[in-house]
């Protein structure tokens, strides 16, 4: 599949910022600009985004860092809107999640 493909060279270049957890994928904030380009390159499709944090104790989804962009994909909105949407709402999130899940489906 290409999203595992996806994943795999995430995780080989960013070991430190890649990790599977309770069955999702949760990429470092640090590189969630890095890994939105190369979800939009493969042609993914962007369905949307969860902002987790992470502590000692656990891993803790942030509700409000929760973003859902499947109209754009029942639209038929070009993919690249999908992606365009996604870096202005994460620019835009300031102090929030330290991870990211991105909510991608196969073209």
């Amino acid at each position: 599949m290409l999203e595992d493909d996806f994943i795999s060279a995430l995780a080989s270049e960013f070991p430190d910022q890649v990790s599977i957890r309770e069955s999702i994928v949760l990429i470092g904030i640090e590189i969630v600009f890095d890994a939105l380009d190369r979800a939009q390159q493969l042609g993914l499709r962007l369905a949307g985004l969860d902002g987790f944090r992470s502590d000692p104790d656990g891993l803790y989804p942030m509700l409000d860092f929760i973003i859902d962009l499947s109209p754009l994909i029942e639209q038929e909105a070009p993919r690249a809107e999908q992606y365009d949407s996604a870096r202005k709402i994460l620019r835009n999130w300031g102090k929030g999640p330290d991870l990211v899940e991105l909510v991608l489906l196969e073209p």
